[in-house]
């Protein structure tokens, strides 16, 4: 089986799934659907790629059933320029 076929049928059983039905006040939260990620520090200015990381594990966990960690400090590292004195851009 190819990794394509392999995620049609992930995506098949997906919509097999039952999901949590929000009410009609909008309310949604990933703890109802049993998604639950580690709580982490952030350092200053660094809040997108927490809250990036974080979407990044709670699509993991919710796609595969699995725990991942995702280092926000990797990702801000990898997209930084060297020559600025401060900032990620």
């Amino acid at each position: 089986m190819c990794i394509k076929e392999s995620v049609q049928d992930e995506l098949v059983q997906e919509e097999t799934k039952e999901h949590y039905e929000h009410g009609e006040d909008g309310y949604f939260s990933l703890i109802d659907e049993g998604i639950i990620t580690k709580v982490k520090s952030q350092i200053n200015g660094t809040c997108w790629v927490y809250a990036a990381s974080s979407a990044m594990e709670a699509s993991h966990k919710y796609i595969y059933g699995e725990d991942i960690e995702v280092d926000a400090i990797e990702i801000a590292d990898a997209i930084s320029l060297e020559d600025k004195s401060e900032g990620y851009f």
